[in-house]
């Protein structure tokens, strides 16, 4: 007899960044409701039902807190022999993708449906043409630009950027800047 249910153990995933709500949906997904549901092949589908709905980074995260999971409760209950190495994605590379300069442009030209859609879409082309993260986007003034090069320090990085910017990233900052509270 397990000590410890499938739904026990994770409730113990911290919920941070919807980490319980997600693991939970994607397991359901495959059929793995309960510890005896954990087999090899559903493992597997697992991973792969991961890695054809999410990014790969966003799969990464969501099986390290599986993996973290599974290892918490490993002495409650059998799991397949393997399972880490099912879990694991070190061998899968990140695919980079990139809107080309056209595909910007058209973005850059989309009729919103109000404020909200507008800061959203400004922070958005801001996060395109300056490659910031939306953490620093949102924390960025006029004053982080001098002359054609707009300048900050990561947030989540610490390192200082500087990248050449031309009007409309002024515009976009503008806007985004006026009607913060918006988005």
């Amino acid at each position: 007899v397990m000590a410890t249910t499938l739904n026990q153990a994770l409730k113990t995933i911290p919920e941070a960044g919807g980490g319980q709500a997600s693991v939970r949906k994607h397991l359901s997904a495959v059929g793995i409701k309960s510890w005896s549901d954990v087999t090899k092949t559903r493992l597997y589908d697992y991973r792969d039902h991961l890695l054809d709905s999410v990014s790969l980074n966003t799969a990464r995260t969501i099986l390290a807190r599986t993996c973290a999971m599974f290892e918490r409760f490993s002495d409650e209950t059998k799991l397949p022999a393997g399972w880490r190495s099912i879990l694991s994605t070190r061998a899968d590379r990140t695919v980079r993708t990139y809107l080309t300069p056209e595909e910007l442009d058209r973005f850059a030209a989309v009729k919103t449906r109000g404020e909200r859609e507008e800061v959203t879409r400004c922070e958005c082309l801001l996060e395109a043409f300056t490659g910031a993260r939306v953490s620093d986007i949102r924390h960025l003034t006029q004053e982080n630009i001098t002359g054609n090069t707009l300048t900050y320090v990561s947030q989540k990085t610490k390192v200082r950027a500087s990248i050449p910017v031309g009007s409309r990233v002024r515009e976009w900052l503008d806007y985004a800047q006026a009607h913060r509270g918006a988005s």
